[in-house]
């Protein structure tokens, strides 16, 4: 079993719905890092995943009032897909070209275009690590990954190729063991 102590940036608002409902809603969209599910920062040092957070709150998210929340997560080590390692990325990449290579083989027989899904660098990510995470035995449970965020790109501050944060996308919300609004 494996332990992380998790920060989660958002609207004051929505820290304060977590907290008194005890429930997150987890991102879905075609685009995610790291495949459906609820986001965390995490690093070797605190501070930074909270500074990580806090400024995803208020600079992506546009909080006027951004909250930090600090969970501890508790996930099996077998059900964590890290793509820090180096195995687990080789594995990942097998898994997204075969995912390409079968969806462009069944858009030229049938004659169709190829999926949404399986033409961007982000929604082919997002795929195959829910394909991933699904498919497993037992299914995964959460993603970590190395991840840039450009948290001044409102000021036109271009963005980089190297990582800054590390998060973790939570796949199953039962695994939180204690959550707090730091």
């Amino acid at each position: 079993m494996e332990t992380y102590t998790c920060y989660h940036g958002t609207h004051l608002s929505a820290a304060q719905s977590i907290l008194s409902e005890h429930h997150f809603w987890a991102s879905e969209s075609d685009k995610e890092w790291a495949g459906h599910g609820i986001y965390f920062f995490l690093d070797d040092d605190p501070r930074t995943a909270y500074n990580h957070a806090f400024k995803w709150a208020k600079y992506i998210r546009r909080a006027e009032n951004p909250a930090v929340l600090k969970a501890t997560i508790s996930i099996d080590a077998d059900t964590i897909l890290d793509l820090r390692d180096l195995g687990h990325r080789e594995y990942f990449e097998k898994i997204r070209l075969r995912l390409f290579k079968e969806a462009k083989k069944r858009a030229a027989d049938h004659s169709i275009l190829l999926a949404p899904n399986m033409l961007g660098r982000m929604e082919l990510d997002c795929f195959a690590i829910n394909y991933i995470c699904t498919h497993e035995t037992p299914p995964l449970s959460a993603v970590i990954s190395e991840v840039n965020i450009n948290f001044y790109r409102s000021i036109g501050y271009p963005s980089s190729l190297y990582p800054n944060s590390t998060i973790l996308c939570l796949r199953d919300e039962s695994l939180i063991t204690n959550i707090a609004q730091t």
